[in-house]
């Protein structure tokens, strides 16, 4: 059953048509306030998979931060509908988010096949930054900077539909919330990740004719708060975004691809890191200007300077005076040493081994191995 359930895999958990992605997009307008944030029309978020008993395979790489044996999954949906259209399953507990995220086969691997230029999809904070994805400030920047705090305030109303998603799947298949199965090999592992797997289509499919009422009735036993009349519409039928629209978005990635590998050529991976930061540093500077101008409400406490490296502009400052008196400091005491004729330390290191490099060639030549 669970090897037929996952056969339907690509016929059910489908990506976004366009009608789905309009309709996102609407709703995330309509929840901000914000017309520039419906280009996020995707939220995504991880959730782990507790295992009841320790695995006796690989117990360690299962074992997360929350001091629990789990499955790490990925999982990507629409927040007006909680569809699931793409999820990373498989991933032992101990996996950070971010890498987990990255092993996707498909908005990671192909980003312009499923996003048009300029779209991109709310994530945690703990998946790094790209230039399709934008996520909230770490807890101490927004517990800094009243400017951030709204942000991240928004920016939830958005993103928790990620939480709504992973309680309503979980909700329905309670062995997500406990999986049962032994862990004794390497097949083990791989019946796990199916079993999951299979839990999400069948959640897929099923979700299609529930109504409101049962959409709250799942989610309100995790969010007793929940409003049954927030799930807009129900999930559409199962099919693929029309042949132009998919002849299209082949053509753009093609392109992308070809821009990204230009625009990196002969770069180290410290460099290739730097440009990816600073691609997703740009779209989050675009989406929190976009929010404050909506508004009509001014700057109080950061500048761009300071939100591109998540603090207050009065802490930028201080941080730039104490590095600049730190430099002044170290320069002035190189100009007295060299005032008074005393080498400095580095100097000192390299003369010093090159005189007992000497002394040993001298004395005691080298033998040879």
């Amino acid at each position: 059953m669970i090897r037929g359930l996952c056969e339907l895999n690509d016929e059910v958990v489908t990506f976004a048509t366009d009608d789905e992605r309009e309709k996102a997009s609407q709703w995330v307008i309509e929840k901000s306030g914000v017309e520039e944030w419906g280009r996020g029309w995707l939220v995504a978020d991880d959730t782990r998979v507790p295992v009841a008993s320790v695995p006796a395979l690989n117990a360690r790489e299962h074992h997360s931060y929350k001091s629990k044996y789990s499955f790490n999954i990925a999982l990507v949906f629409l927040p007006h509908s909680l569809r699931i259209v793409e999820s990373v399953v498989g991933h032992p507990g101990r996996s950070h988010d971010s890498r987990v995220w990255a092993s996707g086969n498909g908005i990671t691997a192909k980003p312009r096949l499923h996003l048009d230029e300029g779209e991109f999809v709310w994530v945690d904070a703990g998946y790094g930054f790209s230039s399709y994805t934008v996520g909230p400030f770490r807890n101490d920047a927004a517990k800094m900077s009243k400017d951030i705090r709204f942000f991240n305030h928004k920016l939830t109303r958005i993103r928790t539909r990620a939480e709504h998603g992973i309680a309503y799947l979980k909700n329905r298949f309670q062995c997500l919330k406990g999986y049962r199965g032994n862990l004794y090999r390497e097949e083990d592992h791989r019946k796990a990740a199916l079993t999951i797997q299979a839990c999400i289509i069948a959640h897929n499919f099923a979700s299609r004719y529930d109504r409101p009422d049962d959409v709250a009735d799942y989610l309100q036993k995790d969010f007793p708060d929940y409003d049954a009349t927030e799930r807009t519409s129900a999930a559409t039928a199962y099919y693929q975004a029309t042949e132009p629209s998919r002849i299209i978005r082949r053509a753009n990635q093609g392109r992308y691809k070809q821009e990204v590998v230009r625009a990196t050529q002969g770069m180290s991976q410290h460099q290739l890191d730097r440009y990816r930061k600073d691609a997703g540093l740009d779209l989050r500077e675009e989406v929190f200007t976009a929010l404050f101008q909506s508004f009509g409400r001014p700057f109080s406490d950061t500048s761009v300077a300071s939100r591109r490296k998540s603090t207050t502009k009065a802490r930028l400052l201080a941080d730039q005076q104490r590095r600049q008196r730190y430099n002044e400091a170290h320069s002035e005491a190189w100009r007295r040493r060299q005032s008074a004729g005393i080498p400095s330390v580095r100097s000192s290191q390299l003369s010093t081994g090159i005189t007992q490099r000497s002394d040993r060639t001298e004395s005691e030549p080298l033998r040879k191995s």
